[in-house]
């Protein structure tokens, strides 16, 4: 299958020529279908894919069958469906020809507030919409967002920020639907956010009175840090000059803080507070 999951030559499916057979069991002989596709985009750049109901698993060509007016479609043993009862197939229309609209880039980049995606098409003309789609595995995407098309000639550029974006891994693609009816994918973009814009202590715990703390993202300026011990008393202050992006800033805490577990508080140079529990063993 191509990178957008359809079998290779296709690049979109339709909607309204979209069909769900459930199956209360596994069948293991040949069964047959017939399909009235009238009212649909039917015709020589049709075909009919297939794939497992339910799943974001690639489409395959369920025997190259062109789409007509009234379609019969047969399958053997139906090896696509999970051997589990109950089982469900998906059929649909895949077309071979371009969705009226051409891809530059899709992108996107981790931000304090959240992910911020864009995207830049050309020569649009009848798309209906952009659905924005995510998933913390990579299989299984909700739409998140949705932007209608501008349609217009030259390019265009999209933009959506997803304020949702936690500290884990997140995965997002774009879900392009033309007047007709008809999808096509984008790539996946993969994101860790808690590796882009984070702070931490690592190791943890703190050994030798020597605290590495870790950042990642983060705005340059000055940045003041504070230890507190488990009774809220502050055993340790001071500040540092941070250039910007990443980087590991190596704190001595001398000997005078005892071994427990504290609580370290960093303002940052926008007067953010975070605070990071810590455990120090000297």
């Amino acid at each position: 299958p191509g990178s957008n999951g359809y079998p290779s030559g296709i690049v979109a499916h339709s909607t309204t020529g979209y069909w769900t057979l459930a199956m209360s069991v596994k069948p293991d002989s040949i069964f047959t279908l017939v399909v009235n596709t009238a009212g649909m985009a039917a015709g020589p750049g049709a075909n009919f894919i297939k794939r497992t109901s339910g799943t974001s698993e690639a489409w395959v060509l369920n025997g190259g069958v062109a789409a007509a007016a009234s379609t019969t479609l047969t399958e053997t043993g139906c090896s696509l469906l999970s051997a589990a009862a109950p089982v469900s197939l998906d059929i649909a229309l895949g077309y071979s020809g371009p969705l009226p609209v051409n891809f530059l880039s899709f992108s996107g980049n981790v931000q304090k507030e959240g992910v911020q995606l864009n995207w830049q098409v050309t020569n649009e003309n009848a798309i209906e919409k952009y659905e924005i789609e995510k998933s913390s595995d990579g299989s299984n995407f909700k739409v998140i967002g949705t932007l209608s098309s501008v349609n217009t000639g030259g390019a265009q550029t999209y933009n959506l920020l997803d304020k949702t974006a936690n500290e884990s891994i997140s995965y997002y693609r774009l879900r392009i639907i033309d007047q007709n009816n008809l999808i096509k994918y984008s790539t996946i973009l993969k994101f860790d956010f808690k590796g882009a814009i984070a702070v931490n202590v690592s190791p943890n715990p703190v050994i030798d009175g020597r605290l590495n703390l870790r950042m990642y993202g983060q705005a340059a300026g000055v940045y003041a840090i504070r230890l507190f011990d488990a009774t809220g008393r502050q055993v340790y202050a001071g500040s540092f000059t941070h250039a910007g992006g990443s980087a590991v800033r190596t704190i001595d805490l001398n000997n005078k803080v005892k071994s427990g577990l504290h609580y370290l508080v960093i303002d940052s140079p926008s007067q953010e507070k975070k605070t990071l529990k810590i455990n120090i063993i000297q």
